[in-house]
């Protein structure tokens, strides 16, 4: 995130959706207009990138000393829950206890990929979620599957040449682009837009729990 006091980030709505990182800003941003083409009516809202999951300290910090927090009704934070979805639970209950959000009255986060059928956020990543969700017109001359286990089999030589300890982080975003790569519609576009161009069933069961936050604005 950038230096917010530099830039003087001012807040013009009174629900915030805090997003992890860029890929994930445009991707809820483009989903929310899928919503709203499908006839589910969202409030007004300010979308906010953070650039990265630990500048959410210092961002709550300005906002608790830069704005009026009464003019504030609701906030999300939307992230990642990693590979140790647990550890990333406390780290937001602990920040919540020792930030303005203790006693704020309408909050949540909302850990990609989403939530097991248990209930449960599932560990991983949003690019979990959204290769599941992949048309498979994304391959456009070759068989899915085919370009998939390539693909697969791709990655898993390169993490056996970087070794345990560098292997790949969130390895589906790898994939994901590959696959987008398989046809000259999706190459090179951008989580965002490939949203915007169709490249994923945004009407499945694995966006249900994301839907289900966003219709609780």
């Amino acid at each position: 995130m950038a230096d917010t006091n530099k830039n003087k980030l001012r807040l013009h709505c009174p629900i915030l959706l805090l997003c992890e990182r860029k890929d994930m800003a445009e991707f809820v941003g483009s989903y929310m207009r899928y919503l709203f083409k499908q006839g589910v009516t969202l409030p007004n809202l300010q979308l906010i990138n953070l650039g990265n999951i630990e500048e959410l300290p210092k961002f709550l910090r300005y906002v608790e000393q830069n704005e009026d927090l009464s003019t504030l009704k609701k906030l999300r934070v939307l992230a990642d829950a990693g590979e140790t979805v647990r550890q990333k639970q406390r780290w937001l209950e602990t920040l919540k206890n020792s930030s303005f959000l203790r006693g704020f009255a309408d909050y949540e986060y909302f850990l990609f990929p989403g939530k097991q059928p248990s209930g449960y956020w599932s560990k991983g990543y949003l690019e979990d979620m959204l290769v599941r969700c992949l048309d498979k017109k994304v391959s456009e001359k070759a068989d899915f599957t085919n370009l998939y286990n390539v693909t697969l089999d791709f990655l898993l030589s390169v993490n056996n040449c970087r070794g345990y300890q560098e292997h790949l982080h969130n390895n589906s975003r790898h994939m994901l682009h590959a696959l987008l790569a398989g046809t000259e519609r999706y190459v090179g576009m951008s989580v965002g837009e490939a949203t915007k161009a169709g490249a994923f069933r945004l009407d499945g069961p694995e966006f249900d729990s994301l839907k289900a936050m966003l219709m609780r604005l």
